[in-house]
């Protein structure tokens, strides 16, 4: 699957297949992999999710940082049940909009991560 970015200038923004990377055009990554399903995603929309997660996380916890620019981890010894009951909400928000994530809160960035 390779994900581009809708617009005017289409660009490839995620892959799982080999040998294609971010900004490619969609016809790069057509050549290099015939078969693969091109979906389009609106980047804006992605990044408002982005920045309403952080500022939720944010909101609640100490320290929150981002690892990547898919993985956001909130860092902290204890998730008030609030936070939780509003990353769940947020969450299926986003996949109702085809965005799937996941949350995860420990007092550490690796447990985090694996949570």
């Amino acid at each position: 699957m390779v994900v581009i970015s809708a617009g005017a200038r289409p660009a490839v923004v995620a892959s799982d297949a080999t040998g294609i990377a971010a900004g490619m055009t969609p016809a790069q990554a057509r050549r290099r992999c015939t078969d693969a399903a091109l979906v389009a995603v609106d980047t804006g929309a992605i990044g408002a999710v982005r920045a309403v997660v952080h500022d939720l996380l944010s909101a609640w916890l100490p320290r929150v940082a981002w690892l990547s620019d898919d993985v956001l981890v909130g860092l902290a010894t204890d998730a008030p049940d609030d936070l939780v009951t509003s990353m769940r909400a947020l969450l299926a928000d986003a996949r109702s909009h085809g965005i799937t994530g996941a949350a995860g809160v420990a007092a550490t960035p690796l447990v985090a991560l694996i949570a």
